[in-house]
């Protein structure tokens, strides 16, 4: 078990108990649901990590293979390029999927929030965006304490994951996008997303390294059980001795 994921277990076990029978569940479930989806970026991210290699032993080969001056590809060189240009797939496949389900773990850590401190009118925080626009007046609604490490990370994680995954991937629309995938000497990918025919001024977009993302991640969900240690009096669930229903 990772370190994370023995933070999270471990804290649920611990607080767990202050509340009702049904809120007892409720709250474990709640905390679980985005650890499901830690759980779907740590596969990707071991899938990736093989499929990064396989690229580059590709690659390799490829410009092993070449010769000086101009020749026609032999079918051995056009067997690597075949490979190359799927494996080239099967990454940017992993990548868009770890920002699909960060997305969605994001989503979840928001939801978890609300139903452990209570909805407040006209603050939802039905996504992270609506987490990351309305936590401080929440917050100060509630009289719960924040910190600027987590304001911090929010507005990051926001920038790094949800926008990219909402403007570059889930709702990019032009038909001039282009995609390509870049991989570095020690063995990182990203997409780079350009368009042809721009008519803004140029600009492109690259997604951050796999790794470095679940770093942020992780270091969010340790703020987060923080954020809710530090305010567990604030609660809007039952604790075992009420008797509201």
């Amino acid at each position: 078990m990772s370190e994370i994921f023995k933070t999270v277990s471990d804290f649920i076990e611990s607080e767990r108990s202050r509340f009702s029978n049904k809120h007892n569940n409720m709250f474990a479930i709640s905390l679980s649901q985005p650890m499901r989806y830690r759980d779907f970026l740590r596969i990707l991210i071991e899938q990736h990590e093989r499929t990064s290699e396989t690229y580059a032993r590709y690659s390799k080969a490829h410009w092993d293979s070449l010769l000086s001056g101009s020749h026609p590809l032999t079918n051995e060189q056009l067997s690597i390029l075949e490979k190359m240009n799927e494996t080239v797939l099967v990454l940017q496949l992993e990548i868009e999927s770890f920002y699909l389900f960060a997305k969605i773990l994001l989503d979840r850590v928001a939801h978890f929030l609300e139903f452990y401190f209570g909805a407040a009118r006209k603050m939802s925080f039905d996504s992270h965006d609506q987490l990351t626009k309305n936590i401080v007046n929440y917050s100060t609604l509630k009289d719960i304490s924040l910190t600027s490490d987590l304001l911090d990370m929010l507005k990051m994680l926001k920038r790094d994951i949800s926008d990219h995954r909402d403007y570059e991937i889930a709702h990019e629309k032009s038909p001039r996008t282009t995609r390509c995938t870049f991989l570095t000497l020690d063995g990182k990918a990203s997409i780079i997303s350009s368009q042809f025919y721009p008519t803004e001024p140029f600009k492109q977009s690259q997604t951050k390294p796999l790794k470095e993302l679940i770093g942020e991640i992780d270091l969010y969900l340790e703020m987060v059980i923080t954020l809710v240690r530090n305010n567990r009096d604030k609660t809007n669930l039952n604790l075992e001795a009420d008797t509201t229903p």
